[in-house]
């Protein structure tokens, strides 16, 4: 995926230029932090992985967003579906926006205003979708635009039960993987510290290994955190849309 549309995608309003000199701007500062604990080769490889993230980055919270959509769509098509016949497609998309759904609220709204502001249904849609890396929300794009050219909301009644089905499997999933987790974070909080505590003590004591104090100081104070916080960052990440607060 293109920077920019990751960018675009992940609804952050930052230049690819500029996210490019912010990531190696921090990717130094990460290298310049490594080289004061460890050895310069470790310095540079965790600059290049710190870079390497970074652009990462966009693309993952551009699928996370995406995600997000797909979680509150299916009670907007629903919604929609059901006021169509009777209230005309205006008054529908109006509603729809006025549930206030947390996830789908902002594209809604920007779509219903580009509507409202004289832009025709299949250009918004068409840009909906580009702004959004879901295969779903393209779908839900054209299925609104039939519905919109025939007054008919079955196909959106249609599409919001697959992704309803979708959405419960997901949390299934989701759910099968906490256990995994939780079991993972136990593992690295309180074993893992115990372990590297008793090698360092008895790799000094008589194996004749030297860890000076500020490797030490860096394995607790930044080693540990860090692989915790990647765990409990990836659990964000895994976690369907409606689950996180």
């Amino acid at each position: 995926m293109d920077l920019q549309d990751a960018l675009t995608q992940a609804g952050w309003n930052v230049l690819p230029f500029s996210y490019r000199m912010l990531c190696a701007g921090v990717a130094l500062l990460v290298g310049v932090g490594s080289a004061m604990f460890f050895q310069e080769l470790a310095a540079g490889v965790s600059g290049v992985i710190c870079f390497w993230v970074l652009q990462a980055l966009p693309a993952v919270f551009a699928q996370k967003r995406a995600d997000d959509l797909e979680a509150d769509l299916s009670v907007a098509l629903r919604l929609m579906a059901v006021q169509l016949p009777f209230s005309g497609f205006e008054c529908a998309v109006e509603n729809a926006v006025k549930t206030g759904l947390p996830n789908c609220h902002p594209a809604l709204l920007a779509w219903a205003r580009a509507v409202e502001s004289g832009e025709s249904v299949s250009t918004s849609l068409r840009r909906l979708s580009s702004q959004t890396n879901s295969l779903w929300v393209r779908k839900a794009a054209m299925q609104i635009l039939f519905s919109y050219r025939q007054g008919s909301g079955a196909p959106l009644l249609a599409l919001a039960d697959e992704l309803s089905a979708r959405h419960v499997e997901k949390r299934r999933l989701f759910a099968s993987k906490t256990v995994f987790l939780s079991a993972w974070f136990v593992v690295l909080g309180s074993l893992v510290p115990m372990m590297l505590a008793a090698y360092v003590l008895v790799g000094s004591a008589f194996l004749s290994f030297s860890f000076s104090p500020e490797f030490v100081l860096a394995g607790f104070a930044l080693g540990l955190p860090l692989v915790l916080g990647l765990v409990v960052f990836y659990a964000f990440l895994v976690a369907p849309g409606g689950l996180r607060g």
